[in-house]
């Protein structure tokens, strides 16, 4: 498996935090669009992020990659596609 970028990991986590706080006021359009420019930025593909389960999926160097963070765990799998 590719190297994980930490900078997109702590980007979720951070993401995810702040969506269990703020799910009633913010749009989670803009979660999305936050998460999008940080895997481009990283040379990733932005597949997409979801809040149920709270997982972003993204490709980078011809690996699909998934970040699922809960209040427990960060957990990181490559996904078969």
């Amino acid at each position: 498996m590719s190297k994980i970028k930490p900078e997109i990991v702590k980007v979720v986590e951070y993401l995810f935090d702040r969506w269990r706080d703020e799910w009633m006021y913010e749009d989670f359009d803009d979660y999305i669009k936050h998460a999008k420019e940080t895997v481009e930025k990283q040379g990733g593909e932005f597949i997409h992020l979801k809040n149920k389960p709270f997982v972003l999926r993204y490709k980078k160097d011809d690996q699909t990659l998934d970040i699922k963070v809960n209040t427990k765990e960060v957990k990181v799998t490559q996904i078969n596609t």
